[in-house]
């Protein structure tokens, strides 16, 4: 018997929209709908030209059992989303607010890593810790 494909590692090529930025697949919504109720976000990409305009994030978000993409403009969003990557944060939950007049945010009281590098993280007498080998994360 062989191998099954989902087991041997072979990473699938990322496919890229037009302007040469990684897709997102997935049904599109709202920042309305989500706006302060939980969602997980496992990918995020910058750079993405909408027909509002350029330079925009999108994210691939869990809400209520279903990803979507939910694509964001808001300053203070893309600047928490280079923060976690800079950081090789690679998975997180949070609440986006609205801060006045349609300037969203995160929530960083309601915002937790849950992955750095892809692998999952916890938190024990106030330090960050892998949960596979229990090494201290080093953002």
């Amino acid at each position: 018997m062989g191998v099954k494909y989902k087991n041997c590692g072979i990473k699938r090529t990322e496919r890229l929209d037009s302007n040469g930025v990684p897709f997102i697949d997935g049904k599109k919504i709202s920042m309305g709908v989500v706006l302060g109720k939980p969602v997980e976000c496992d990918k995020w990409v910058g750079g993405v030209k909408t027909s509002q305009g350029p330079g925009r994030y999108a994210l691939r978000i869990l809400f209520m059992g279903e990803w979507y993409k939910l694509i964001v403009n808001a300053v203070d969003i893309k600047t928490f989303l280079q923060d976690l990557e800079n950081s090789n944060v690679t998975r997180f939950k949070t609440v986006f607010i609205d801060r006045g007049s349609l300037h969203y945010a995160v929530d960083e009281t309601q915002t937790e890593i849950l992955e750095v590098g892809g692998r999952k993280v916890f938190e024990k007498d106030g330090k960050v810790l892998f949960e596979d080998n229990k090494e201290v994360v080093n953002f």
